[in-house]
C-alpha cells in the first residue's frame, strides 16, 4: 500500500452554499430607501464599542415564565420577538458568535419563557447589556390557554420594563413571508403598551432588493406611530 503525505486541496463548498455566499456578498449592508426612516450608520468608535461588547462570550443568565420573576438590575435590555421560524435564534446566535445559547420549542402548548442572555461585562459581574429572547407568536393551532399565557408573560414584561430596562424590541419578520396579520397585531400590542420597537427583516438574501424594499415600505406604512423607528437589515 502507498500513501501521499502531500496536503489535500480543500474541497469546494457545495453548490447551494456557493450560491448563498454570492447572494450575501452582493447584498448591501445599508442603503437608503425613499420615504423610509432607518437607523443611522454606526460611527467607527461606535463599531469599536459593539465589537468589545460582543467579544465576551455570552451566557444564558436566567429563564422565566413568570412576568413577576424578572432580574432585578439596572442592565439595559434589548428584546427579540417574531413569528415561528422568523429567525430569532439564528440572529441571536450570529450576534453572540455562538451556535446555540437557547433551545426553543416550536410546538404550541410547550412552556413559554423569557430567556435573558448576557452581553459584555466581566466574569462574576453584571453584563453590560442583556438580550431577551421572547417566546414566538403566531401559532395558528395554539390553544387559547397558550395565547393567554403569552399575553400575560410578554405583556407583563414589556409593560414593566418599558422606559427603564427595556430600550427597544426587535420585531423579526421573514422577508419571504413579509408582514402578516400576526406581525401587525404585535406592532399594535407594543404601541398600546407605549414600547419602542424596530422591524428587522431576516433572510433578506432570499428575496430581490426591490421585493425587500416593498416589504420595508409596507412595514413603515402600517406602523401606528411615525416616530417609531422602522428599518430593515
Amino acid at each position: 500500500a502507498t500513501f501521499s503525505s502531500s496536503p489535500r486541496a480543500p474541497s469546494s463548498p457545495p453548490k447551494k452554499t456557493r450560491k448563498k455566499q454570492a447572494r450575501l456578498a452582493n447584498l448591501p449592508v445599508f442603503w437608503p430607501i425613499a420615504g423610509v426612516s432607518a437607523p443611522p450608520q454606526l460611527r467607527p468608535h461606535e463599531v469599536d464599542i459593539v465589537n468589545r461588547l460582543f467579544k465576551v462570550d455570552s451566557t444564558l443568565i436566567t429563564s422565566t415564565s413568570d412576568p413577576t420573576d424578572l432580574p432585578q438590575w439596572d442592565v439595559p435590555e434589548i428584546a427579540f420577538a417574531g413569528r415561528s421560524n422568523a429567525g430569532k435564534s439564528s440572529l441571536i446566535n450570529a450576534l453572540t458568535g455562538q451556535k446555540s445559547l437557547v433551545r426553543t420549542s416550536k410546538t404550541p402548548g410547550r412552556t413559554q419563557q423569557l430567556h435573558f442572555l448576557s452581553v459584555g461585562g466581566k466574569k462574576g459581574s453584571l453584563p453590560d447589556l442583556a438580550l431577551v429572547d421572547m417566546p414566538g407568536f403566531g401559532f395558528a393551532a395554539a390553544p387559547k390557554k397558550v395565547v393567554d399565557e403569552w399575553h400575560a408573560l410578554v405583556g407583563g414584561y414589556v409593560e414593566g420594563r418599558r422606559g427603564n430596562n427595556l430600550k427597544t424590541t426587535m420585531l423579526l419578520i421573514d422577508a419571504r413571508r413579509g408582514l402578516g396579520p400576526a406581525d401587525h397585531d404585535f406592532m399594535d400590542f407594543l404601541h398600546d403598551l407605549g414600547a419602542l420597537y424596530q422591524v428587522v427583516f431576516t433572510k433578506a438574501d432570499t428575496v430581490t432588493r426591490s421585493e425587500l424594499e416593498k416589504q420595508i415600505q409596507k412595514a413603515q406604512d402600517v406602523a401606528l406611530n411615525a416616530d417609531r423607528m422602522v428599518g430593515g437589515t
